[in-house]
């Protein structure tokens, strides 16, 4: 397809004047570019494009080395033009190198364009049919116009089977109830897994147009989760009164597997606890039976003057109070005067609070998605 050359320019220095404005505010001080791309040449009526598109091509490919995809990411605010993250989104596909760190660059990029739709709802109208098959979704169809002169590879059969699954790890994300479960269900280290296998097909409107919304979906949920109250139980306060359930320290690397298990729902978990945490003197596992049925799960960890208590949750609807109850009898049993402190939030809050527990305040490391 051939390419306007003078259009192409255009784009990069849209790119340009935005990696200096990043660098220079990062900087402090001024960043000056080579005498070949002089703004006098750049804006001459009669400007020399095959001189200057490589040149700047060149200059952008040093200004790459300096600009992180942290930093991309943390200028994509709200109040970023769309015609510049379009014009981000083009220049990395059509980089004739790409590293990881374009891919990482356009992933963000791509997720902030979704997350900021020209018309509010634009994504949500229902898509168009092309040439007989199911219709192609909105924000497909923008990216399909962003990168209409791009030169991309056509996804493989196995690419778009693979594209399934955020899917389904969207789903995953969305009947997450708990923040521990979230980080622990290795979702987040399986999707850059996954992004990490297409090579230059990351780049194709489809790829994008499917990654960017589980983007968003994950981080909306994170941010979600996240938000929660530190909670602190004092010492000495007495449960309140369970039912006959037995707490039994969790000692061997296959009773570490079944509570896995049934802290993940009782689908086949990823071992995200390891059995040499058993070893550990400071860290209790313990799991809470009714007679001979698992009824729930907790961890206790001692540090200096307190104890942590975290990952708790009761299987197959038994009572989370009764949970909570034994695990602060079991805290005083194993680790004498020491007041217990966590971070909870909605339903989990509640019954912290109910269950002797005070909130301290509010807990929120991370409020951007990324």
């Amino acid at each position: 397809m051939a390419v306007d050359l003078n259009w192409e320019l255009t784009i990069l220095e849209i790119v340009h004047d935005f990696y200096l404005n990043l660098l220079q505010d990062r900087l402090k001080h001024e960043v000056t570019p080579t005498r070949a791309l002089a703004a006098v040449s750049l804006r001459a009526g009669d400007r020399e494009v095959a001189v200057l598109l490589p040149a700047m091509r060149r200059w952008l490919n040093l200004l790459d080395m300096a600009i992180t995809p942290e930093m991309l990411r943390r200028s994509l605010t709200a109040h970023v033009d769309q015609d510049l993250a379009e014009a981000l989104v083009r220049y990395y596909a059509r980089k004739q190198s790409k590293s990881d760190v374009d891919r990482d660059k356009t992933d963000f990029v791509a997720t902030f364009l979704y997350r900021n739709p020209r018309v509010p709802g634009q994504w949500e109208q229902r898509g168009f049919s092309m040439d007989g098959v199911a219709p192609v979704p909105p924000f497909e169809i923008a990216l399909m116009e962003i990168l209409d002169d791009a030169e991309l590879p056509e996804l493989t059969p196995e690419e778009s089977r693979i594209l399934d699954e955020f899917e389904y790890m969207g789903e995953e994300v969305e009947h997450t109830q708990h923040f521990d479960r979230l980080m622990d269900s290795g979702l987040m280290s399986k999707a850059r897994r996954i992004k990490h296998t297409f090579g230059p097909a990351f780049y194709h409107p489809h790829a994008l147009a499917v990654i960017a919304p589980y983007n968003e979906r994950f981080g909306r949920r994170f941010a979600e989760l996240f938000t929660a109250q530190w909670v602190h139980r004092p010492a000495g306060l007495p449960a309140s009164a369970a039912p006959d359930l037995r707490t039994a320290r969790v000692s061997t690397a296959a009773q570490l597997r079944d509570w896995q298990a049934a802290w993940h729902g009782g689908s086949a978990a990823p071992a995200i606890f390891r059995p040499a945490l058993l070893n550990d003197p400071s860290v209790l596992v313990l799991a809470v039976y009714d007679g001979e049925e698992l009824s729930g799960c907790v961890v206790l960890n001692r540090s200096t003057g307190l104890v942590g208590l975290s990952n708790l949750f009761a299987a197959g609807g038994s009572d989370a109070a009764a949970i909570l109850s034994s695990a602060v009898t079991a805290a005083a049993s194993h680790f004498p005067g020491l007041p217990l402190v966590g971070y909870e939030h909605g339903d989990d809050l509640t019954l912290a609070l109910v269950g002797g527990f005070a909130a301290l305040g509010p807990l929120r490391i991370w409020t951007r998605g990324s």
